[in-house]
């Protein structure tokens, strides 16, 4: 369920109602919508690189002159990607994407925001800055797999954070690609040697906030299995509950096991 009033009132909203007329429903809070308040409290430093990458993307893409003449740039420095990707509150995942995206076009950026004097030319120019943005790319490209693998995913995304944060602290980033690519250039992007403990520590203070937030919205999921809706034939029927005999009906249909391998076969193909 999401945030709105009406499905999470616990009187009048849809949790409070069905447990009356079914008792053996239950009702959970969308776990999309729970990763991403949990991925929200970060420090300042983190917040500002993020409003600033919003703002330009809002810059760009308000106008269709300067979304094509950014476009035209790309295009003349032969960049993989044209064109910059719309963040949005609602749309809870698009942080990850607008970050990425950002990223790979920041000199790009830097080049077009300084032709035309904006303010923000002055933050793709900054190593401290794009160190930042590297580092807040990668973590979100981490934990946006929530997306994809949710209910499995959930339950070791926090010992994933640990593992992270246990990494960086100890300056290894091999999971933080886009930092290893900005730092592996830095030297002679700006012909200086950087001191990036502040971003390390800033690191270092978002995993553990991310851990906590994670622990803290999920907190049924270490005592409750639902490996039967992902295995549904490798499960042991008795263990279903209410649903045991069902289950029981499902595991003896011979073309709805069939139907489910193919499924499961294009997964991988895919």
């Amino acid at each position: 369920m999401d945030g709105a009033p009406s499905m999470m009132g616990k009187n009048n909203g849809l949790p409070g109602i069905l447990p009356r007329k079914h008792p053996h429903i239950k009702t959970n809070h969308c776990i999309i919508h729970r990763q991403s308040l949990a991925s929200k409290d970060m420090s300042q430093s983190f917040s500002d690189v993020m409003q600033v990458v919003i703002a330009t993307v809002n810059y760009v893409k308000a106008k269709d002159l300067n979304s094509l003449m950014f476009k035209q740039l790309c295009i003349a420095e032969n960049c993989n990607h044209h064109t910059l990707l719309m963040h949005t509150a609602v749309r809870w995942l698009s942080r990850g994407k607008t970050l990425e995206r950002v990223f790979l076009l920041r000199s790009e950026l830097a080049s077009f925001l300084q032709d035309r004097g904006h303010k923000n030319a002055n933050c793709f120019r900054d190593p401290h800055f794009l160190a930042r943005l590297a580092i807040l790319t990668d973590v979100f490209e981490n934990v946006n797999k929530l997306n994809t693998e949710l209910q499995c995913a959930v339950k070791a995304i926090v010992s994933k954070l640990t593992i992270l944060r246990e990494q960086a602290e100890a300056d290894s980033f091999s999971h933080f690609h886009h930092y290893l690519e900005f730092t592996a250039t830095m030297d002679v992007d700006f012909d200086e040697t950087l001191d990036l403990m502040e971003e390390k520590k800033d690191l270092l203070e978002y995993l553990q906030n991310l851990t906590v937030n994670f622990s803290d919205r999920f907190p049924e999921l270490p005592n409750e299995s639902f490996d039967f809706v992902q295995f549904p034939f490798k499960t042991d029927a008795n263990q279903c509950g209410f649903l045991a005999l069902k289950m029981a009906e499902l595991q003896g249909d011979n073309e709805a096991r069939v139907s489910f391998d193919v499924y499961n076969d294009r997964k991988v193909l895919d």
